[in-house]
């Protein structure tokens, strides 16, 4: 392997590692309510200055809170029993209550209290609560002032709650929380206090930021739709993970829409959350191993596949069938997901380092993303009761959409040389179908010359046999009958054969290969025909007519003039063939639209219905004395000028022909 290949692309890992990480750790103290608290007296009580509230900026109580493990507990209650059984703690601290149970059970019922000191003049202030697993009750001062769920009966509800109150000097909050279906429990998330118009700037941009993730995630979903059709299977597999990976990924970033209409509850919910967040991770793992040209459903490729398998079916069936049984299991549920994901993030990217060694610039798009997504799933385990996003999103989701748009990269650039080779292949090919066809145009044009030629040095020898059994019998040598008779059949065999011959020139001819096309006056070509051939055509009492109502100049087409023109005699004289003394042919010309109409129209016998459908086929014939190339060669040509020939015929009563021609300007 090529050792500065190899040097190259540890650079490349290591440079967006760090480029990586060091987003996540501006993100850790820029966006992270825990990194700017509301300050704790040595009392334990929050300190809330004035200045805060009135310049609308939001104060996140995180510390302070005294936390009533298994307790429903009202403010009555609380100064009546004061601090029996309770422990000091902030909000993230304790994700469930499993750490409070010896059988180490997360679900439970809780109460936080939390004491607030304002420096300032009475006002009114909104109070933020996120998603509280999954149902509580709020009291300010004693008064209840809101509620998901219902604690006692349990009803799972889990929403973002708002409550409006009047903040005074010395404020008491209690909050109860109970959940017995979720994998978290009571207040995971600091709830924020400020005005009404803080916490609607925040929820604003947090709605907006996943607004744009989600739709922008589908829009790239939606580009990938085309290529899951095509024939080129491996491209068609990257197409499909991607786009699954992406529809997972918005399925993972719904919750926030879903909790602030307070749709949220149950294990349906939380189900769906853990599976999205599967899938997401089998798909990355498919999209790597099928670039890398390992097989997804046999050696090392299918077990990698299975093992993914395995636990995105462990997130679907363990929390709607395990947990409610076995409630203990949920903490070593939670340990078993994260550890996953850690161990497939570093497979991940050994996988796709490996790759880049062995494949071309655009696996670096593919260990691009995997580092960043590694990197975000990492640095969100690390920073675990010490990170939550204030206005945007967690860590693993900006990782998720990084990958995202670096396999969508990745995808681009496979597709943009995909359409490029075949562009490529196409070219040569049209190239190669075009010396090809010269090659058997020459090769037929050769043999039907060589045929031209056979047939007229044939001609010669029958001619003389066919004139030394004539002048046998006009000499009136002594014969006896069989003798007179041979020659009679001699004589009818040679005429034979000469036809044959005669048909078998005419056939050559109209198969010439090389023909030249030109501006036509198709108006002033047809009156000449019908000048030159009306004498021959009403010798035997037959009227032919020639109509249009165009003048010349004004029916311009692209044609061989002599090709045309044996188009019409074969028509005409067909015509003629069919139609009485006293009839009447008609050669008429009109325009329609971009196409010029040429019209042969007879009052003669007509074609039967059960003949018209093989009229124009080669040999074709109804005539006893006919070949069967006349109308075929008609055919043959009306396709050469990229026409059609329609026939209507009514048995008894005559035939019409209609040609329709494209005209030059619409070539």
């Amino acid at each position: 392997m090529n050792s500065k290949k190899w040097l190259q692309n540890l650079i490349l890992f290591l440079v967006l590692l760090l480029l990586s990480g060091t987003f996540f750790f501006a993100l850790y103290l820029l966006d992270n309510k825990y990194n700017s608290p509301v300050a704790i007296s040595q009392e334990g009580i929050a300190l809330l200055e004035e200045d805060r509230l009135s310049s609308d900026a939001p104060s996140y109580l995180v510390d302070g809170w005294t936390l009533y493990p298994d307790q429903l507990l009202t403010p009555a209650q609380i100064a009546a029993t004061g601090d029996t059984g309770s422990v000091t703690a902030y909000i993230g601290q304790f994700l469930n209550l499993s750490a409070f149970h010896k059988n180490r059970d997360s679900y439970g019922a809780a109460t936080y209290r939390l004491l607030l000191h304002y420096n300032g003049a009475p006002a009114t202030c909104s109070l933020l609560l996120p998603e509280i697993y999954s149902s509580s009750k709020v009291y300010v001062n004693g008064a209840l002032v809101g509620q998901t769920g219902s604690v006692s009966p349990y009803k799972p509800q889990i929403k973002d709650l708002v409550c409006s109150f009047t903040l005074t000097e010395n404020t008491e909050l209690v909050v109860q929380t109970a959940n017995y279906t979720h994998y978290y429990s009571g207040m995971t998330f600091p709830p924020v206090l400020g005005t009404a118009a803080c916490l609607h700037t925040m929820n604003a941009v947090r709605m907006i930021f996943y607004g744009f993730l989600c739709f922008f995630s589908l829009a790239i979903a939606l580009f990938t739709l085309p290529f899951w059709a095509q024939k080129n299977s491996s491209h068609r597999r990257l197409s499909l993970c991607l786009g699954i990976l992406v529809l997972s990924f918005c399925v993972r970033i719904v919750y926030p829409f879903i909790h602030l209409l307070g749709l949220g509850s149950g294990r349906l919910l939380y189900a769906m959350e853990d599976a999205a967040s599967m899938l997401g991770i089998f798909c990355i793992l498919a999209i790597v191993l099928i670039y890398m040209g390992i097989p997804l459903f046999h050696g090392k490729g299918a077990l990698l596949c299975r093992c993914a398998g395995a636990m995105l079916l462990v997130a679907i069936f363990v929390p709607l069938v395990v947990l409610p049984l076995f409630p203990a299991y949920t903490f070593v549920y939670g340990k078993i997901i994260s550890l996953y994901k850690l161990l497939m993030a570093l497979l991940l990217i050994c996988l796709t380092f490996y790759s880049s060694l062995r494949q071309n610039y655009k696996a670096k798009w593919l260990l691009g993303g995997v580092t960043i997504y590694g990197t975000s799933l990492f640095a969100g385990t690390l920073l675990i009761n010490r990170y939550e996003p204030a206005y945007t999103g967690w860590m693993d989701e900006y990782g998720v959409f990084a990958l995202v748009l670096c396999f969508s990269m990745f995808m681009f650039l496979e597709n943009r040389s995909m359409i490029a080779e075949n562009e490529s292949l196409t070219f040569h090919l049209q190239e190669e179908v075009e010396r090809k066809t010269q090659d058997i145009a020459g090769l037929i044009n050769e043999r039907q010359s060589f045929l031209s030629e056979f047939l007229h040095d044939l001609k010669s020898p029958m001619a003389s046999i066919l004139t030394y059994a004539r002048l046998i019998q006009e000499n009136q040598i002594l014969l006896d009958p069989d003798t007179a008779s041979l020659l009679t059949v001699i004589e009818d065999k040679c005429s034979e054969v000469a036809g044959r011959i005669k048909t078998m020139q005419d056939f050559t001819v109209e198969n010439n290969l090389e023909f030249s096309m030109e501006p036509l006056d198709l108006y002033l070509l047809l009156e000449q025909f019908h000048r030159s051939n009306q004498p021959d055509v009403e010798l035997g009492g037959i009227d032919f007519l020639f109509s249009s109502r165009l003048t010349k100049g004004s029916c311009m087409i692209l044609g061989n003039r002599e090709k045309l023109l044996r188009m019409l005699e074969n028509l005409i004289y067909n015509a003629v063939a069919a139609t009485p003394g006293d009839g009447t042919i008609t050669l008429s010309l009109r325009k329609e639209l971009d196409h010029a109409l040429i019209t042969v129209s007879d009052t003669g016998c007509g074609i039967a219905p059960e003949a018209a459908s093989h009229i124009f086929n080669r040999f074709y014939t109804n005539r006893p004395d006919g070949k069967g190339l006349g109308l075929y060669i008609v055919k043959t040509i009306v396709t050469e000028h990229k026409g059609t020939i329609d026939l209507h015929s009514v048995p008894s009563q005559g035939a019409t022909f209609t040609i329709r021609i494209p005209l030059l300007q619409q070539l």
